[in-house]
């Protein structure tokens, strides 16, 4: 059997859905291919985390307030009632994904794909040609090739533990790391992080990442920086994990589950890549500014498979821009991350816009950085948050370049400052703007 489309999907996540729907309504036939419909960021990644991190972050919160007329008896999140309440963001995903598209008229197969040629793919026993291709396939747990690595668990497995274990071990130092810590410890399990860098988070300041290590420690869970997972055994249902430094040094730990959470990988094992004449570079889909895989013309790739910024925003970003020089039949709309916000999901929040340290101390003539002990700022205070720090950063003209901020509502603070730096505002500019007062938001007036 073979069927011909004028676009064929590669992944249903945000970035491919938004593609996929976006194209049909402007009259192309279109299919769309995945094994597991409806992405990581609905089933294994976003709307998971935050659902539970909704609940375990008012935990936190109200352990804080203890003393301020909360109970300080408060007791753990229940685990069995969190996944409860994070099944009813997850379980109907992935059929309303696929009745979605077969309403709108676009045909689905639900199966893996592997190019056969540069035009066709072959996905279970049917053969399928396209005259354009888009890769959204997302990513993967980075493979890992020390001993007993095979017997970690995935981020993608926490989602779905019918019991929480009393131990935990993640390996990683990232987002994906921390943010399962905060939810676990809150639900009274024993996590140890184990992070390979001795500074985790290098594209954050290093004095905000700083307060996120102390605000974790705080909460009970364990951190090692600069230890390298080498071993993991099993016996009698628990594990040992074996840990080196860089001198070194090893140290042992026991957990009744140990999770992999060490960095992510573009998803395209299956794919047969080469039969497309598709190479990666640097770890992804390589892409000219309007997605277009270099050395094609007619393939296309978006999403955290191009290993550049693995957020949902992005995706449906990017989506946006195929959809419009679709629409033009040109390549006219090219990407532009420029005021680009990242949030850490902890508690409180670690988030950032604009330059990383690394260009900041590149560029430090163009940049002037403003350092605010926030903690001391009224709604911090009024949460009884003491781990709170902000640096902002303006250019030569007084202009927000950036900001790398730790809070509890850090995450409305930066999407706050990245809408100032689209928009190209001035620190003069944000403090004439109106805002609600008392309030995270109102409190960017200050950061300078």
């Amino acid at each position: 059997m073979s069927k011909h489309y004028d676009y064929i999907i590669l992944g249903s996540g945000p970035g491919g859905s938004r593609v996929a729907n976006g194209l049909n309504e402007l009259g192309h036939k279109v299919a769309v291919v995945d094994s597991f419909f409806g992405g990581t960021c609905a089933l294994r990644g976003c709307t998971p985390k935050k659902a539970m991190e909704s609940v375990t972050s008012a935990y936190w919160t109200a352990k804080n307030l203890s003393g301020a007329g909360l109970q300080d008896s408060l007791s753990p999140v229940d685990w069995s009632a969190l996944i409860a309440h994070k099944d009813r963001f997850t379980a109907s995903v992935p059929h309303a994904t696929k009745a979605n598209f077969t309403e709108r008229g676009i045909d689905i197969y639900e199966n893996l794909a592997r190019f056969t040629s540069p035009t066709s793919l072959r996905t279970g026993d049917v053969d399928l040609t396209a005259d354009q291709i888009v890769i959204a396939t997302g990513s993967q747990p980075r493979p890992l090739d020390f001993p007993g690595a095979d017997l970690m668990s995935t981020s993608a497995d926490f989602f779905h533990l019918d019991k929480l274990p009393e131990r935990i071990v993640i390996v990683g130092g990232g987002y994906i790391a921390f943010e399962l810590a905060h939810i676990a410890a809150a639900c009274g399990s024993h996590v140890t992080i184990v992070s390979s860098s001795e500074m985790p988070f290098d594209p954050f300041h290093e004095s905000v990442v700083k307060v996120l290590l102390q605000a974790t420690m705080h909460k009970g869970i364990h951190v090692l920086l600069g230890h390298s997972a080498i071993e993991v055994t099993q016996s009698d249902g628990s594990y040992k994990i074996t840990t080196q430094r860089a001198d070194t040094k090893t140290q042992q730990l026991s957990s009744d589950i140990v999770i992999h959470a060490a960095g992510r990988t573009p998803n395209v094992d299956n794919l047969q890549l080469d039969a497309a004449g598709i190479e990666l570079i640097d770890g992804g889909v390589a892409v000219d500014p309007s997605l277009r895989v270099i050395g094609s013309q007619h393939i296309y790739a978006l999403g955290d498979v191009i290993n550049e910024f693995p957020f949902t925003e992005t995706a449906t970003y990017e989506a946006d821009i195929l959809l419009k020089n679709a629409k033009r039949g040109s390549h006219d709309y090219q990407r532009d991350y420029t005021g680009l916000p990242m949030c850490v999901h902890t508690h409180p929040k670690m988030a950032m816009v604009g330059p990383t340290i690394k260009e900041i101390d590149k560029n430090s003539d163009d940049y002037t950085l403003h350092k605010v002990p926030i903690h001391k700022f009224f709604t911090n205070r009024a949460q009884c948050q003491d781990y709170a720090k902000s640096v902002l950063i303006t250019d030569e003209q007084n202009r927000i370049a950036g900001a790398h901020i730790i809070a509890p509502e850090g995450e409305h603070m930066i999407n706050l400052l990245s809408l100032a730096i689209q928009n190209k505002m001035t620190t003069d500019d944000l403090s004439k703007t109106l805002l609600a007062y008392p309030s995270a938001t109102h409190d960017i007036k200050y950061l300078w």
